[in-house]
């Protein structure tokens, strides 16, 4: 064996634990990202499991109190959720489009009939609802909710939610 190859065995051998490192290092991005994509698939289960089982009740309520108007009376629960879903969606832990596509509906019915109610809370805590008001800057109102009579029907179809 020439002295060039020998030294280019030895170069080869110094260097075979930083190529390992590399590739282990390549390996753990993998299965970190991975395990980043099925935490938020399951974030999103739960959040959808409570919005649409737990929190029916409080749906139900919020629909029969918008047909009497007495909306301000209920609506706390549910835009309690959304301030949660909000956070999440604002610090990253939920995708846009995730939430657009799974509560934008839900939320921009909710948010147009209760915006009164939220603003005159903030006057008395700024902070109050302050993720949900992120989320109304962030995703326009849904074109299906645009007329009084419009959110009538959201809030019909609310009420009548099945058991």
């Amino acid at each position: 064996m020439t002295l060039a190859a020998k030294k280019g065995l030895v170069l080869g051998l110094k260097m075979l634990p930083v190529v390992i490192s590399v590739i282990s290092l390549i390996f753990a991005g993998l299965a970190f990202h991975r395990q980043t994509v099925e935490s938020e698939m399951q974030l999103w289960n739960s959040l959808r499991r409570e919005f649409d089982r737990d929190m029916k009740k409080e749906r139900k309520a919020c629909g029969a109190a918008f047909e009497k108007g007495d909306l301000q009376a209920q609506y706390g629960p549910v835009m309690d959720f959304f301030e949660t879903v909000g956070f999440l969606v604002h610090s990253g832990r939920i995708h846009d489009d995730l939430f657009d596509n799974t509560w934008g509906y839900y939320f921009s019915g909710y948010f147009q009939a209760t915006k009164p109610f939220m603003v005159e809370e903030r006057k008395r805590d700024p902070s109050t609802y302050e993720e949900v008001f992120w989320l109304a800057k962030r995703f326009p109102a849904d074109r299906g909710l645009t007329t009084p009579d419009d959110l009538k029907a959201f809030f019909e179809d609310e009420k009548n939610l099945p058991e």
